[in-house]
């Protein structure tokens, strides 16, 4: 191989990465995404509302449906209305949050995620209860940086209670 063949080489090897990365076939938002999410799950496992609230920006919209003592909706606007809401969550001792991303795609600068969620709920006098359900949520990139939550909508399905893994809730909330 001379010179000029390697240096062709070596430019068609750049132009098919080029290619391949405007295409979306080398993504890193994947990997980035599961390294934020995980950020997340610690912060939100420790309590942390002032950070998690760094992960929505200014004008986030959530929708969530609660089960206790019967299925709830609720939409909350805005960074401030949504650190209150985690606040008030936390306090309620929610710990052991698990995210499982079932999918992920990417569109442009957006991350669409969905998949569910397990947590613990611990409120006072009560024995613990698991809780599962689904999420959603719209990821953003801004200024190159991965990521910031622009929309967040979760749902609760069931609810076991105590040791003996009763299902205390209220059949599919996603009707």
């Amino acid at each position: 191989m001379d010179k000029l063949q390697f240096v062709r080489l070596i430019l068609q090897l750049i132009l098919i990465l080029f290619l391949n990365n405007a295409c979306g076939f080398v993504d890193h938002s994947v990997d980035d995404i599961n390294d934020t999410r995980n950020k997340y799950i610690q912060l939100f496992n420790q309590g942390n509302t002032s950070e998690i609230i760094n992960f929505y920006i200014n004008d986030a919209v959530m929708d969530i449906t609660i089960l206790s003592p019967r299925p709830q909706r609720r939409r909350i606007h805005g960074r401030i209305e949504i650190a209150r809401f985690w606040q008030g969550v936390l306090r309620a001792q929610l710990r052991d949050l698990m995210l499982t991303p079932m999918e992920l795609s990417r569109h442009g600068d957006m991350i669409f995620e969905a998949g569910k969620y397990i947590v613990t709920i611990q409120l006072e006098m009560q024995p613990p209860a698991i809780e599962v359900g689904g999420y959603f949520l719209i990821w953003k990139r801004q200024n190159g940086v991965c990521c910031k939550i622009i929309r967040h909508v979760s749902w609760s399905y069931e609810r076991y209670q105590g040791d003996n893994s009763t299902n205390v809730g209220h059949g599919d909330a996603r009707d």
